[in-house]
């Protein structure tokens, strides 16, 4: 959406989506990548960088429902995983929902995880510097 274009360079290996619509919100941005999703996707915010590959892998162990959401000392994070058979419904979906009232309303399977960063998100500069120093005293 609005730094599109800032950002577009920094992600090389990565599907950049460009949201039109973003300004009628994130579930809009959420609809405009879900559209390119071909198979079983996850969705995570771009403010949570340092979820471990286990947590994903975890996510996709799992089979018997169709949204996964990863807990850590029982409280969920992200990302969240969707079976492709959830792109239609997430598609037509209003644009001012959101994936917490869809995966509520489908229902889902908590996967316990031994990552407390699918907690962690970054929102300023401080919770950068916080997160840094945290993954280095590790």
């Amino acid at each position: 959406g609005k730094y599109h274009e800032e950002l577009k360079p920094l992600l090389k290996d990565v599907e950049v989506v460009y949201n039109a619509d973003y300004q009628k919100g994130m579930f809009s941005s959420v609809q405009a990548g879900v559209k390119h999703a071909e198979r079983n996707f996850f969705i995570i915010p771009g403010d949570c960088p340092f979820v471990k590959a286990s947590t994903f892998n975890a996510l996709m162990v799992v089979s018997d429902f169709l949204i996964r959401v990863p807990m850590y000392k029982e409280k969920t994070g992200h990302p969240t995983y969707f079976n492709a058979k959830m792109k239609d419904k997430i598609l037509s979906a209003p644009t001012d929902s959101n994936l917490r009232v869809l995966r509520d309303e489908v229902g889902f399977k908590t996967v316990e995880v031994n990552d407390p960063n699918i907690l962690n998100d970054i929102d300023t500069i401080n919770d950068y510097q916080q997160m840094i120093n945290k993954l280095e005293r590790n």
